[in-house]
């Protein structure tokens, strides 16, 4: 199951709220083949109806035992001999389609794949690979639609297995062993006093619930539309696989075969029937969402953030050094996909012929984190770190404070240069507009793409509520689509009227890492978009569900690549900039996304760790205890963040990209940019998990035949006027009449003919009256 991430909706069609649009969602199924739809028969009525895809263990008992015409049911064993090895594997999954073949041929309805009491010596089939190996026999049979497919295993237990399983082709699910382990919690009184069949009731109302925030992501209503779509992309399984038993499916670096999965599976089998004298074993932690000292490692280690917060706190190069090296080994021990690129061997250059820190760091970004999220303390810390060193901190969707706007009385400046437009526009005045130097619309969240954000009340104090025109103590939402952006037409739209609002600002579109996002990055840049960012599912919001975190979009490697590619290929890459962002720690990465195509590159958990952050993961409980993401005035005090340690980051970080650019031979940063022919894929071992990659896709470079591959100067905004409208402007010619009125704030009447052609009426004269005046107006 890991070995698959979710697709979801940006831009080109919207996603669903699936809390707020539930009336309009279904997860009711039916078993059946009905005749001809348009010819109506009382036999159409003659179909299994189920609420839900999840099946109890009674519930799939009485359907095995049906004994109606048209409804009978057969069994199929989902198991292979552990002698066999991957020869044993693919035999059984031939057997199990023809098999299935034969049952629906013989008039059995039911198809029942199961991992229940398996004979001695058989092995379990991954029940993905059985699901959708038999669903893909009987559709080319011809056969699909005559029987429904039910999957009896231990093997699914969480959201997004059960979203795979009927994603490729499962009619509804029996997890019995996880029904088995909810009742056992519940006798052993671990549940809150909560009995058996209540226990199993929440958890059956969880996974549906899971369930339709998957289906929304992608913009899907109904549970029968979604069955069978296969809206998931493989990451790391072999193409011969993918190509064989989930067709359709895009897997665009390759990866393991049978052989691996048919090896998983003896070593589970092999650990699950190990004699085990004495005691039985506690089972291991895991540590997936959280570090666990018998778990899985994580990038942010307790050492990695020591080390970090050491080398910013007492500007120890040292330091830094020893945390970037930590990190980069982790790395390329395929924590990452980065981890498995290494520089190509280049003629150096010195050092001192490289541009200096001071240029570098002005690409660097902070991520955006809401005022809301993060206190307000560490919310401005970020804004002045940035502004010293001439870079940009992103004020994330929450609004501002409009006290910051202005310079204090030394002259430093507390604004955030990045002002987000998100769908739920909090905060989004003309005042907020007009005092930014890039207005980003904000698609989707690398943590949590296709879904919205919410701010839980008791966040929302009084300043909060004030910055956002909310109500404090009350949950503020914000929906996972834009509603008023359902097309590339729409974004165009936004992107025109905000650059109405704001004429000297460039304008930028967030969109997530997933296939097919090169192709949404093209709309965007033609709609208008100055810059566009990549940001990688590994984002670190503390507002993201579980399954989101492990399930949901791409690495940005992946992203970026393909943007970079269709944008040269379409002629479009002189026009825009590309920015990244995604746990980038080190200045490897920093290179590494330079030569894969982006010049600007954003840090945000790096930025918190800098101020003190302490990876609690408890910044969506009001609980942090070092005041960074927290408006609970007494942890507030714990803050001891400075715009310093932010600064030091960055300079440490530019200072060893220098020494890389060096290396590779360039000057500045810009020569690096689309150089993807300086990285390498390093050899692995043929016994390795990662000997069946390959990165030839991400390290293509195609030729720019339309356009020269350079993008755009930094700071040049496009032109405020859009090249598809032939006159200026009604405002132009609008102001004029109005300059003394609005100076002076005197009412003033003027008529002028308003044509459709007038896209955004008005706009231009609300920014110059905030300009002047402020968030008050007139």
């Amino acid at each position: 199951y890991a070995y698959f991430k979710q697709m979801f909706a940006q831009v080109t069609n919207p996603p669903m709220d699936p809390i707020r649009e539930e009336l309009v969602m279904s997860l009711m199924t039916f078993i059946g083949n009905p005749s001809d739809i348009l010819d109506e028969r009382p036999s159409h009525a003659r179909l299994i109806k189920l609420r839900h895809p999840v099946l109890t263990s009674h519930d799939l008992d009485l359907l095995r035992a049906s004994a109606a015409a048209g409804f009978r049911a057969c069994t199929l064993a989902m198991g292979f001999p552990v002698d066999g090895g991957s020869a044993g594997l693919e035999q059984a999954l031939d057997r199990l389609g023809a098999e299935a073949e034969t049952a629906v041929s013989g008039g059995q309805a039911l198809v029942i794949l199961s991992d229940r009491d398996l004979p001695e010596g058989c092995a379990p089939i991954p029940a993905l690979l059985a699901v959708s190996a038999v669903n893909r026999h009987l559709v080319q049979a011809g056969r699909r639609t005559s029987a429904g497919l039910l999957v009896e295993s231990a093997e699914p237990r969480e959201v997004m297995h059960l979203a795979l399983l009927l994603g490729y082709g499962a009619t509804a699910v029996n997890p019995y062993f996880a029904f088995e382990n909810v009742a056992a919690l519940a006798i052993e009184e671990r549940l809150g006093g909560v009995g058996v069949v209540q226990a199993i009731e929440n958890y059956i109302a969880a996974l549906n619930e899971g369930l339709r925030k998957i289906m929304s992501k992608m913009g899907i209503s109904t549970l029968r539309s979604y069955r069978g779509a296969q809206v998931f992309e493989a990451i790391g399984l072999a193409e011969t696989l993918v190509a064989r038993y989930f067709n359709g499916t895009v897997s665009r670096v390759g990866g393991l075969g049978l052989e691996r999965l048919a090896g998983d599976a003896l070593a589970r089998w092999g650990a699950a029937y190990a004699p085990r004298p004495g005691a039985a074993p506690v089972l291991p932690s895991g540590g997936l969402y959280a570090v666990r000292r018998d778990g899985e490692r994580h990038l942010w280690s307790a050492e990695a953030v020591a080390l970090l917060q050491r080398a910013v706190r007492e500007e120890r190069l040292d330091c830094f050094r020893e945390y970037t090296a930590g990190i980069n080994n982790r790395s390329r021990g395929l924590f990452t996909l980065r981890g498995a690129f290494a520089f190509r061997p280049a003629r150096p250059v010195p050092l001192d012929e490289v541009e200096p820190v001071e240029q570098i760091v002005r690409r660097f970004v902070s991520g955006a984190m809401s005022f809301g999220s993060l206190s307000p303390e560490a919310h401005e810390t970020i804004a002045r770190a940035m502004n010293r060193i001439g870079a940009r901190s992103n004020g994330g969707e929450g609004g501002e404070d409009p006290a910051r706007y202005a310079p204090l009385p030394g002259g430093e400046s507390r604004c955030s240069a990045i002002k987000q437009v998100a769908s739920g526009r909090f905060g989004v005045t003309a005042a907020y507009c007009v005092s930014a130097r890039e207005l980003q619309i904000k698609i989707a969240q690398g943590a949590k793409p296709g879904e919205g954000g919410q701010l839980p009340g008791h966040k929302v104090d009084a300043v909060i509520a004030r910055v956002r025109h909310a109500t404090p103590g009350v949950t503020l939402i914000s929906p996972p689509p834009h509603h008023d952006i359902y097309s590339i037409e729409d974004i165009k739209q936004l992107i025109y009227d905000l650059r109405q609002l704001n004429p000297q600002a460039e304008i930028s579109v967030k969109l997530v890492s997933e296939t097919g996002v090169g192709t949404v990055a093209a709309g965007v840049v033609k709609a208008g978009a100055d810059r566009v960012l990549i940001s990688g599912y590994d984002g670190g919001t503390g507002a993201s569900p579980l399954t989101s975190i492990r399930h949901a979009g791409a690495p940005w490697e992946l992203g970026l690549a393909e943007t970079q590619q269709t944008l040269l290929l379409n002629g479009l890459r002189g026009r825009v900039r590309l920015q990244v962002d995604g746990q980038l720690k080190t200045g490897r990465d920093v290179v590494i996304a330079a030569l894969l195509g982006a010049e600007e590159f954003g840090f945000a958990t790096t930025v918190l760790v800098c101020l003190g952050c302490v990876m609690m993961r408890q910044c969506n409980r009001n609980t942090c205890p070092v005041g960074v993401a927290t408006q609970d005035p007494e942890l507030r005090r714990n803050f001891a963040g400075r715009p310093e340690h932010v600064i030091a980051f960055m300079r440490f970080l530019a200072g060893e990209v220098r020494e890389h650019l060096a290396a590779l031979g360039f000057r500045t940063l810009a020569e690096a940019v689309g150089r993807c022919d300086c990285l390498e894929q390093i050899p692995a071992a043929p016994e390795s998990t990662v000997a069946g990659l390959d990165f030839s896709r991400i390290l293509h470079r195609p030729a720019a035949p339309h356009a020269p591959d350079t993008a755009a100067p930094a700071g040049s905004a496009a032109p405020a006027s859009d090249p598809d409208e032939t006159d200026l402007p009604l405002d132009v010619h609008l102001l004029p009449q109005l300059t003394e009125a609005i100076e002076t704030r005197c009412p003033v009447t003027v008529e002028a003919e308003v044509r459709n052609v007038h896209r955004s009426v008005g706009t231009r004269i609300a920014g110059c009256i905030a300009r002047r005046h402020g968030p008050a107006g007139l």
